[in-house]
């Protein structure tokens, strides 16, 4: 996974103490349906690289993205403050295109479960 650049950083963080925790939730499914079909893990796992996700995230929203796998979660692995995960595709779409992978998903839900539990 590539690294977020210095511009994409800057986009991404807070610009004032007032706005410390926009990055709270997150969620593409109330978004344009064009963009949840074309972000693919590389875009969201940089961008929860950006915001700190494991740190800051406790509501990922990524509804009808039915190009992401699973390896875009792998920036909250470890995380012990997120809530919420939704990566349902509802009845919008095929059963063809579901293209979560039980190698990439599992692994990582339950790095987050073992950090809630422990923490």
């Amino acid at each position: 996974m590539k690294r977020p650049s210095a511009i994409t950083r800057t986009i991404l963080s807070p610009m004032t103490e007032d706005e410390k925790n926009i990055w709270e939730e997150i969620n593409f499914d109330d978004n344009d349906s064009f963009l949840c079909a074309c972000l693919t893990d590389n875009d969201v796992a940089g961008m929860l690289v950006c915001i700190n996700a494991v740190k800051e995230l406790k509501r990922l929203y990524l509804a009808n993205c039915i190009s992401i796998t699973g390896r875009a979660l792998e920036p909250l692995r470890g995380s012990n403050i997120i809530e919420a995960i939704d990566l349902s595709l509802g009845n919008n779409y095929p059963l063809h295109c579901e293209q979560l992978l039980p190698e990439d998903v599992i692994p990582i839900l339950s790095a987050i479960l073992v950090a809630k539990t422990t923490h």
